[in-house]
């Protein structure tokens, strides 16, 4: 995301807040798109990057690769690319989110004598290179990567475990969307880390309802009380 509309989220967003959250309270994807952005950042800023990704290559190639990258930086979205967005585009999207299985029931906190409730979870996240050439698209494919494990000691401080990279695959365009000069490659992550906590809440009252579209109940229209005490 080389610039935000006003009313759009910008990557100050990921930035630690001030609401007392839980430190280990972080949405993944969005530490990902930080570390993207960063890594817009600092690969125009210092040519040793560009050396240690493309050093297999001859240096006339290099430099080609360079100079077409710097020109046109990816983009970095939250979520799928959008129409209008300056391609090439690196879009970072939730694959799935399950229990972490190695951590036996949830995990307990008190924080300044609040209890709070938090659980393991183990995200797979898909990274979806779009570029309008294939070989832009396979040099973008191993520069995410490349940019990923170089921020590994960074999302560990930021509370996710053993981030690492899961598999990868080039995609066909899907002809309803995507213009057939799309070309497509996806890298898969996987993180482990306390990725939700709460602090318990009180017990609901008792009430019993039941849903009836004309009933208007404590100003919640479609339910009536049918029974229960308060």
């Amino acid at each position: 995301m080389r610039e935000h509309p006003d009313d759009a989220l910008g990557p100050q967003a990921v930035a630690p807040g001030d609401g007392g959250a839980h430190s280990l309270y972080a949405f993944a994807e969005r530490l990902f798109v930080e570390a993207l952005v960063n890594g817009v950042i600092q690969f125009q800023a210092n040519p040793r990057h560009w050396d240690a990704l493309l050093g297999f290559i001859d240096e006339l190639e290099r430099a080609n690769v360079r100079r077409v990258m710097e020109a046109r930086p990816p983009s970095i979205r939250h979520g799928y690319a959008r129409d209008g967005d300056p391609w090439p585009v690196i879009g970072v999207t939730l694959g799935s989110e399950v229990p972490n299985l190695d951590v036996a029931g949830g995990v307990l906190a008190v924080e300044d004598g609040v209890l709070e409730l938090g659980e393991i979870r183990t995200q797979n996240l898909d990274l979806t290179i779009y570029a309008d050439n294939p070989d832009l698209a396979l040099y973008l494919y191993h520069w995410t990567n490349y940019v990923l494990l170089a921020h590994t000691d960074w999302l560990h401080r930021q509370g996710l475990m053993m981030p690492q990279f899961t598999s990868g695959q080039e995609l066909a365009p899907d002809p309803r969307y995507l213009p057939e000069t799309c070309y497509l490659r996806r890298a898969t992550w996987q993180v482990t880390g306390e990725v939700y906590a709460a602090i318990p809440m009180r017990d609901p009252p008792g009430r019993v309802y039941a849903a009836n579209p004309t009933a208007v109940v404590d100003g919640h229209r479609g339910l009536i009380r049918t029974g229960g005490a308060e």
